[in-house]
Parts: C-alpha cells; structure tokens; sequence
C-alpha cells in the first residue's frame, strides 16, 4: 500500500488489505460479544444473589411478623417480593407489615394464633406431653 492511500479510501485499497480489514473487525466484534456474554453472566448471577438476600430479609421479617415456622415459604409465594422494595431495591419492613397484616385477615392459618406458646405448646408443664387416653380422644 502506497502513502497516499488511506484505508478510508476503501475502493483504492488491495483486495488483499480489504480481507484483513474485514478479518480484525470480525475478530472485535467476537472479542465484544465473547465479553458480553461474560459480563452478562456476572449480572444474571448477582442478580439472583440480590434476590436471595432479598428473600431471606423478607422471611426474617415474616418469622417477626409471627408468620408459623413451616409456613414462611408459602407466605413468600403469596407476597410478590417486588411488592414489598422500597425505591433502592432494599426490603422495607413497613411494606412487609401491611402485606402480611393484609394476608392474616385472609388467611389466619398461617400464623401463629394468639396465646399459643410455639410449636411444643402441649398444655403440660415445662412443654412436656402429657399421657392421652383412649376416652380422651372418644370425647
């Protein structure tokens, strides 16, 4: 190639030259999208990680908001997390609150009723069971 042609010049340039300019731009273009499909990957990662944590802080509030032990991951499915974020994508215990006060009235069961102990609440000293009889249960 002579001095005075540019590569922006394309119809005086080679056919030679032509091909390696197309054959570098093909390669950045793959470098590109190689890195887009990385960095891509690292989003969809922290993005299930922020969903996680999210996740978790909602089933700390619920477990705080007397939602029973075993019930917690269907309240979570019951309460759509994108409901209950404030602007910053943080979980906002307010929003929590009025979602699970709103989901108590609909269905109690999911709670823990008022004056119950806990789950080892058998009525009998110290959490211990107490003997049942067969007229116990007949009654």
């Amino acid at each position: 190639m002579t001095d005075d042609v540019k590569d922006d010049d394309l119809a005086a340039l080679p056919a030679e030259r032509l091909a390696e300019m197309l054959r570098e731009k093909r390669r950045a273009e793959a470098a590109v999208r190689s890195r887009l499909r990385e960095v891509e990957t690292e989003r969809d990662a922290l993005s299930e990680r922020v969903t996680a944590w999210q996740g978790d802080r909602f089933a700390a509030l619920a477990k705080d908001g007397r939602v029973v032990e075993s019930a917690v991951k269907d309240v979570a499915s019951l309460v759509p997390l994108e409901s209950v974020l404030d602007d910053a994508g943080l979980v906002d215990a307010e929003k929590v609150s009025a979602a699970l006060d709103g989901l108590r009235q609909e269905r109690p069961h999911l709670f823990q009723q008022v004056g119950a102990s806990g789950p080892d609440s058998f009525g009998g000293a110290h959490g211990v069971p107490q003997p049942v009889s067969w007229s116990d249960v007949l009654r």
